[in-house]
């Protein structure tokens, strides 16, 4: 007997039995238009069966500024080897989610500040940007996109109100091309916030959005409520004790109550609430201040989090890789815990770690410290062991694959070379616009050695001359540098070898191709099967 869909190889009256070939021919048929309906579903919008909420609770920020960038291929794998399985970019690079289709991974993309007022005035710019950017990557097997971050701390006070007006209207917009596109199920909005669009914020009762952005930020909450989105905060215990002058603030504080030592703790004077690290309380403070505009009850994420790794730019040390070891692995147990702070206690906190990589070419208006935000190198290789899953165990985490490096040699200060000329060949080698990284040589930076001219001299000869990809005549500065074979790395102190950009491409697309080269293979040898048969 025969079940309704079940297949039947077997004898029945008045029919012969198939010949192999021909059940093959009509399986392979079958099989050529699966292929060709799933080609077309690539093509189609709003048609990818995924929830609009984040599954995973914690991802990581990957940020692009810098000399010489690891090819999205080889960063997707990165990340798979790590078990990151969330995202958040800049920007909707094509090239990146290109990458990321047939992942699991899932993603947050961004419109870029610089277009919001394009967007915001003009409904067929919002369909445009959703339709060159997001639209092409939403299929099924496609890239896993979950979330529009419409620009990035748009409101900060150091923009002077540069796109304040933009971006309520901006976001309707996309709000409204996703509905035009059927996405609106699937792809949420929200707005990445940085912690000064509080005009109040301790005690954490006394929260309360600054009075010039009030009405704005509550049409944000809005339009995220409405979307099925999360208020984004991003929350920086790291400034915090960075623009503590007075040292009011200590370790304990901030490393939610490590190290070890007296126990900090407070009592919020209206709430009675209790609060053992400034987390928490900036946090509630932000619970507070949604309250009072009557969105209390709006799931919030953390944009962004982290602790950097050198660059501290004076004496105090807090910018260390210990100190980034052990702030991360404590603030993901906290998040992951499901204790939640005291006004929001037994929930897991989701959001993202700043940041994946380092970034060697951003500004340093607020610190040396800028570029040296990530968990790995500018070339993929970890700096200290994270668990990501908040257990806090010594996961050692996997470097980048499939790097192509320069040849192993370093530029270095001649040991003959005059101290004078030495400074000079540094002003130059860590000048504006140069392609170089000499923060940690600055002072408190792990390549500082208490100002030793050679030493620091040498760091910053061996960046210029690996970012300018070992090029001919990028060691020399008058003739105070040379090319030597052995690693000058000393303790704590780094020296980098660069990336050879386009042989490293070239190897991440044949990493990137290996699992499709493997189903051709299959395609075609069943093709050429069907091919031989009688």
């Amino acid at each position: 007997m025969v079940l309704p869909g079940q297949a039947c190889w077997c004898k029945t009256p008045g029919n012969p039995p198939d010949s192999f070939a021909n059940q093959f021919r009509h399986a392979f048929r079958q099989f050529s238009v699966a292929l060709l309906l799933l080609a077309a579903a690539s093509s189609t919008i709003g048609v990818q069966p995924v929830s609009g909420a984040f599954s995973q609770p914690i991802g990581v920020c990957w940020g692009r500024n810098s000399w010489q960038q690891m090819p999205p291929k080889t960063v997707v794998k990165l990340l798979q080897d790590n078990g990151i399985k969330r995202l958040k970019l800049f920007g909707a690079d094509v090239d990146i989610l290109r990458a990321l289709v047939g992942t699991d991974i899932e993603v947050a993309v961004m419109l870029q500040n610089e277009y919001l007022n394009l967007v915001a005035g003009s409904q067929k710019e919002a369909g445009k940007w959703l339709s060159n950017n997001v639209s092409p990557f939403v299929f099924p097997g496609g890239a896993n996109i979950k979330e529009i971050a419409v620009g990035n701390e748009p409101f900060l006070q150091g923009y002077q109100g540069m796109y304040e007006a933009a971006v309520v209207p901006a976001m309707r917009n996309i709000y409204s091309a996703l509905q035009d596109s059927k996405l609106d199920d699937k792809i949420k909005l929200t707005v990445p916030l940085n912690a000064d669009i509080l005009g109040s914020s301790y005690p954490p009762s006394s929260g309360a959005v600054r009075d010039d952005i009030l009405e704005d930020i509550t049409q944000i909450a809005d339009i995220i409520k409405r979307s099925g989105g999360t208020f984004s905060i991003n929350i920086y215990p790291f400034l915090t004790l960075h623009q503590d002058t007075s040292g009011t603030i200590g370790l304990n504080q901030v490393f939610l109550g490590q190290p070890g030592g007296q126990a900090w703790q407070v009592k919020d004077p209206t709430s009675g609430l209790k609060y053992d690290n400034i987390f928490d309380g900036a946090f509630d403070a932000v619970v507070t201040a949604l309250d009072k505009i009557g969105y209390g009850d709006l799931p919030i994420e953390i944009g962004e989090i982290g602790w950097p790794s050198d660059g501290q730019g004076d004496s105090r040390g807090y910018a260390t890789v210990d100190n980034a070891y052990r702030f991360n692995q404590a603030i993901l147990a906290h998040m992951l815990s499901g204790k939640g702070t005291p006004a929001r206690p037994n929930q897991v906190i989701s959001g993202y770690l700043f940041a994946l990589t380092d970034e060697d070419r951003k500004i340093t208006l607020a610190g040396p410290f800028e570029r040296h935000w990530g968990i790995f190198r500018t070339d993929g290789t970890p700096k200290y062991p994270l668990d990501l899953t908040g257990g806090g165990r010594n996961v050692t985490l996997k470097s980048a694959s499939g790097l192509v490096f320069y040849p192993g040699q370093w530029c270095v200060a001649k040991a003959s070379a005059d101290p004078e000329k030495l400074a000079d060949a540094v002003a130059y080698a860590c000048g504006d616009q140069k392609p170089s990284d000499c923060t940690p040589a600055q002072v408190g930076g792990s390549c500082y050695f208490d100002g030793n001219t050679a030493k620091v001299a040498t760091y910053a000869f061996n960046s210029y001359y690996q970012l300018s990809n070992q090029s001919s005549g990028a060691c020399d500065f008058k003739g105070v540098a040379e090319v030597v074979q052995s690693n000058p790395a000393q303790e704590q102190c780094k020296y980098l070898l660069g990336i050879d950009q386009a042989a490293s491409k070239a190897a991440g697309v044949r990493l990137g191709m290996g699992v499709w080269y493997h189903h051709l293979v299959m395609v075609l040898t069943a093709v050429l099967m069907v091919a031989m048969l009688p």
